[in-house]
């Protein structure tokens, strides 16, 4: 698959509130119970501004506001502050980001971005993921039906479904 179908693969909503809810509270960026990467994020902007949220709470910071990831960009990564308040106006996506941030909903949010993540590795070492869900699709009932089951299910149960279709694959 080509890199705008992998692209697909990201839900830029739960991207957001995973970001507002971690400006909110750092400590869960250090968590073992919530393993994130920059890679998780497809977004250029979203991998910034989450990396500045990672190194932010290394350093001690309880909460991120505005004047954090502003100083922090400015200082440690002029090319990505340029890039977050200028091309992105980033002091209203930020703003925006932390006031719409539902903790309560976190871990769904959260298991979004794994899920996804997952998926979009599966796809880049050649395996078709259409069967868990297929982000072409174009039918708004078949898409429906798709994401109940995507929500559904773990990221334990995504990788058991596609092994036991590459052992299907294997014994042939």
């Amino acid at each position: 698959m080509n890199k705008n179908t992998i692209k697909k693969y990201y839900d830029a909503r739960s991207a957001c509130q995973v970001l507002g809810v971690l400006m909110k509270n750092p400590r869960k960026v250090k968590s073992k119970e919530y393993v994130l990467e920059q890679e998780d994020f497809v977004s250029g902007l979203h991998q910034t501004i989450f990396t500045c949220i990672y190194n932010l709470s290394l350093q001690g910071v309880k909460e991120i506001g505005l004047n954090e990831i502003e100083t922090y960009l400015s200082t440690a990564d002029p090319i990505g502050y340029k890039k977050v308040f200028e091309k992105y106006t980033g002091e209203e996506w930020i703003l925006k980001t932390i006031k719409d941030a539902n903790e309560a909903n976190f871990e769904h949010h959260y298991n979004v971005i794994r899920k996804m993540a997952l998926l979009r590795s599966y796809i880049q070492q050649g395996v078709d993921v259409k069967e868990i869900l297929d982000m072409t699709e174009i039918d708004p009932k078949i898409i429906q039906i798709q994401r109940e089951a995507f929500n559904s299910k773990s990221i334990d149960d995504i990788i058991k479904e596609l092994d036991k279709k590459n052992l299907t694959a294997k014994r042939r």
